[in-house]
C-alpha cells in the first residue's frame, strides 16, 4: 500500500476505465454541485449528524475543522449527541422502534457496530450507497488514485453479507496499531547480566532464568518477575507473543492463518502444542507469571512495571505510555525464533490496514444526495486526515522540512508533517478537531497516523518513538498472507454461531489450563481430550464454512 508513481499511475488508469464503464446516474437534487466541485452544495444547507459525545472536547459548534468543512460543503451541521458505547447504540435502536427511523439524524457518524449496520441496512433504516458511489463518488476515486489504492479493494470489505454498501468507508493506515502485540524488555537487566536481547526461545529461557536467580535490582529481595501481562490490557496476554515462536497467532479469537492460500487454524496443530509445552515450562519454573491471565492492567500490571525498584524483565502490552519514568529502562524485545526456526509477528489488519464503514445516511435524510456529497469532502484533500486528526496547520502541525526523518520512513512512509505542540488529542480544551477521536472525523483515506516526524529528544515523545521503532522491527516478520476479514452470509453466520462461540471460549479456557492449570500439554491423553472436545463443537465443519466464505470475500 505504499504510494509510488507506478501505483498511482496504475490506479489513475483504472479510475479512467471505471468511469468509462459506469453509467452516471442523474443527480436529482438541484442543490448538489457536479461531483468533484467545491463547495459540494450550491446553497447553505442544514444537515443533522449523530455522534457519540466526547466529554473531553469543549465545543462542537466552533472549531477549526468545522470551519474548514463548512467552507468546502456549504453545510451547517446540527449535532445530535448519543451516549458512548452500547448505550448510544441502544438509543438508536429505540428511536428506530419508536419512529420507524423518522427520529434519526440525517447522518450517523461512527456509533453503529457492524451487526447493526447489516441489520439496519437490510431493513432500510440506513441507505445502500452503491449507486451514489457510481454517480457522485469522484472525490473518493480521486483519493484512491492519490493514495495508490484499488477502490474495489477498499470497498469490498465494507459490504454487508447481502452485498449492500450501507456506509462510506474510512481507511487510515496505522501500523502502530496493526503490530500492537508487543514485548518490552528491561535494558538494565540485560546490562547487569551482560546479555544481548534474546533472539531465540532458548536464549529467552536462559535470560528469564538468570533474572530469577539474581537480585538484579539490588534490593535483597527475590522480587524480580520474568514475563508479565494483564487480562484486560491492550494486547496484554503473553501467550499471543509466545505463540509466534512456534506457529502464527493472529491475536483474534479465531486463531486464523493462511497456508499456501488456504484458510486454516493454529489451535489444533502440533506446533501449537509445542508452544503450550514451552509456555508451561516457563510457568512451572515461575518465569511466566500466571497472574497475567487474571490481573487488571491498571490495578496490578502497571504498579509492577512502574515500581521504583525495577521488577519486570519483560512486559507484554501494546504501548509504554503507562510506564512513567521507567520508560527509559525498557526497549522493544526482538522477534523471537522458536526451536524449529519459526518466528513471526502478529499483524492485525483490522487495526487500520483495511477500510471500514464509518458514516451512514439514514432513511430520515430529506436529501440523501446532499448528505452523500457532504460525506465525500474528507476525500477531497490529501491534507484532510492531518487536519481532522491533528488540527490547524501552523498552530498544531506544519509540513516537514527537508531532512526530517519520519518514524515510519523504513516502511516506506516518509514524514509529511510534524507536531508543533504535541499530539492535539492530548491537549486539554482543544478546539481544532471534533473530539480528537477518529470516530468523529469524516470518512477519508490516508496514512497520516504514520507520516509524521517527532522530536525524540522531547520526553513526552519517547513512548511514541519507541512504539514506532517496535513496529518497524516487527514488520518484516508478518506473514505474507493474513486474514483481513471474512464476510459471512446470514445463513452461514446463523449456522455457525453457537459452535463458533463454544470454540472460541474453549480455546481460551484450554490454553490457560494447559499453561497454568490442570491440563498437561505433555500428556497425550489431555491433548487428545482437547482435540476431541473441539470435534464435539464441530470445529472442522465450522472451518469448512470459514474457508468458503473467505474465498468468496477475497474474490470481492
Amino acid at each position: 500500500m505504499k504510494r509510488t508513481a507506478k501505483s498511482i499511475l496504475a490506479y489513475l488508469a483504472a479510475l479512467a476505465m471505471l468511469f468509462s464503464f459506469v453509467a452516471q446516474a442523474a443527480i436529482t437534487d438541484s442543490n448538489v454541485n457536479e461531483p468533484g466541485t467545491i463547495p459540494v452544495l450550491k446553497e447553505p444547507t442544514k444537515i443533522t449528524i449523530g455522534v457519540s459525545q466526547d466529554a473531553s472536547y469543549e465545543s462542537w459548534k466552533t472549531s477549526a475543522i468545522g470551519d474548514w468543512v463548512k467552507q468546502r460543503t456549504n453545510v451547517e451541521i446540527e449535532w445530535k449527541f448519543y451516549p458512548n458505547g452500547s448505550d448510544g447504540r441502544q438509543q438508536i435502536e429505540l428511536e428506530i422502534a419508536d419512529s420507524q427511523g423518522k427520529a434519526l439524524p440525517d447522518i450517523l457518524l461512527g456509533i453503529l457496530n457492524e451487526s447493526q449496520r447489516n441489520t439496519f441496512g437490510k431493513d432500510g433504516y440506513i441507505l445502500d450507497l452503491t449507486d451514489m458511489f457510481a454517480s457522485q463518488g469522484a472525490f473518493f476515486y480521486e483519493a484512491c488514485a492519490r493514495e495508490g489504492l484499488d477502490p474495489a479493494e477498499v470497498l469490498k470489505y465494507c459490504k454487508s453479507p447481502n452485498g449492500g454498501l450501507y456506509g462510506v468507508p474510512s481507511l487510515d493506515l496505522n501500523y502502530g496499531n496493526a503490530y500492537s502485540n508487543r514485548a518490552w524488555i528491561c535494558k538494565d537487566f540485560l546490562e547487569a547480566l551482560d546479555m544481548e536481547s534474546p533472539t531465540t526461545a532458548d536464549e529467552l529461557y536462559e535470560f528469564l532464568k538468570a533474572v530469577k536467580e539474581n537480585d538484579l535490582n539490588g534490593n535483597g529481595k527475590n522480587d524480580e518477575i520474568g514475563i508479565i501481562g494483564s487480562a484486560n490490557g491492550w494486547n496484554g496476554n503473553p501467550l499471543s507473543w509466545l505463540q509466534n515462536m512456534f506457529i502464527y497467532c493472529d491475536n483474534t479469537d479465531d486463531r486464523f492463518m493462511v497456508v499456501d492460500g488456504e484458510l486454516d487454524v493454529s489451535y489444533d496443530k502440533e506446533a501449537y502444542r509445542e508452544f503450550l509445552i514451552y509456555a508451561r515450562k516457563l510457568c512451572d519454573e515461575k518465569l511466566l507469571d500466571p497472574l497475567s491471565f487474571t490481573q487488571e492492567y491498571n490495578a496490578a500490571f502497571l504498579p509492577q512495571v512502574t515500581a521504583e525498584e525495577l521488577q519486570v524483565a519483560i512486559a507484554i502490552c501494546g504501548g509504554v505510555g503507562g510506564f512513567g519514568s521507567n520508560i527509559s529502562h525498557y526497549q522493544a524485545a526482538e522477534v523471537i525464533e522458536g526451536p524449529d526456526g519459526y518466528k513471526a509477528s502478529t499483524f492485525t489488519p483490522s487495526s487500520g490496514a483495511i477500510a471500514s464503514t464509518s458514516a451512514y445516511i439514514t432513511c430520515a435524510a430529506e436529501s440523501p444526495e446532499a448528505c452523500f456529497a457532504f460525506l465525500m469532502i474528507g476525500f477531497s484533500d490529501a491534507d484532510y486526515p492531518i487536519i481532522a486528526r491533528y488540527g490547524q496547520q501552523g498552530l498544531d502541525w506544519d509540513y516537514c522540512a527537508d531532512g526530517e526523518v519520519g518514524l515510519y520512513d523504513a516502511l516506506g512512509y516518509p514524514a509529511v508533517f510534524k507536531w508543533l505542540r504535541g499530539d492535539i488529542r492530548s491537549i486539554a480544551g482543544q478546539t481544532s478537531v471534533w473530539g480528537g477521536a477518529n470516530v468523529t472525523t469524516l470518512p477519508h483515506l490516508g496514512h497520516m497516523a504514520m507520516s509524521y516526524y517527532v522530536d525524540t529528544s522531547v520526553e513526552g515523545n519517547k513512548g511514541t518513538a519507541m512504539t514506532a521503532a517496535n513496529t518497524v522491527a516487527q514488520a518484516p516478520y508478518a506473514p505474507e498472507e493474513v486474514v483481513y476479514k471474512i464476510i459471512y452470509t446470514e445463513e452461514e453466520a446463523e449456522a455457525t454461531a453457537e459452535n463458533r462461540a463454544n470454540i472460541r471460549s474453549y480455546i481460551k479456557e484450554a490454553r490457560t489450563q494447559f499453561v497454568a492449570g490442570n491440563l498437561d500439554p505433555n500428556s497425550d491423553d489431555d491433548w487428545n481430550a482437547y482435540i476431541n472436545q473441539l470435534k464435539e463443537y464441530h470445529y472442522e465443519d465450522v472451518l469448512d464454512i470459514d474457508r468458503e466464505a473467505y474465498l468468496r470475500t477475497i474474490a470481492g
